[in-house]
């Protein structure tokens, strides 16, 4: 009896996985042949769609300068698409002028919350964009109570959003 060894993902197909779901999250059909989630986010970007393809196939990765146009497109953060699909490790990033230096919400944490409120589901991408721009305005702790205010003045019980980055022995 042999032993299956299965390979770690490669940097391309890590961030291959990702690109599918933050597509499906940006409610680009991507799952049907004729969806045309694909097209949509090329040129958004500025290239083909058999480059998107062969982004989310693994076989290559954005360049450097397709980076902001499609973190825009996706509705995210540069630093986060980078960390989140497995490109770099966060503890490797500097905080840089100007940006706050608090953790963020995550993505799932906002839609979460979106859905904890009662935000309709067409409408929670929005809501997510909206709390990743206050956060980047005013820093992840204030939007982090805005929140939580949000929940518990609904009467939800005492719900905290918390970032799944932070440290849970700062609080």
């Amino acid at each position: 009896m042999g032993t299956t060894v299965t390979a770690e993902p490669t940097a391309g197909e890590r961030f291959g996985s990702w690109l599918a779901n933050a597509m499906r999250r940006a409610d680009m059909d991507i799952d049907r042949q004729m969806g045309g989630g694909r097209s949509v986010l090329a040129d958004a970007v500025g290239v083909s769609r058999s480059t998107v393809t062969r982004w989310m196939s693994g076989r290559v990765l954005p360049s450097a300068e397709q980076f902001e146009p499609l973190a825009k497109a996706l509705g995210v953060y540069v630093d986060d698409m980078l960390v989140d699909s497995g490109i770099v490790d966060r503890a490797q990033m500097s905080p840089r002028e100007g940006k706050p230096t608090a953790p963020r919400p995550t993505s799932y944490e906002l839609e979460r919350a979106a859905e904890i409120l009662g935000v309709p589901p067409g409408k929670r991408r929005t809501y997510v964009q909206l709390m990743k721009s206050m956060a980047a305005l005013t820093g992840s702790q204030i939007v982090g109570e805005f929140i939580g205010e949000q929940i518990n003045d609904m009467g939800a019980n005492k719900v905290t959003v918390v970032d799944s980055d932070a440290d849970p022995s700062a609080g």
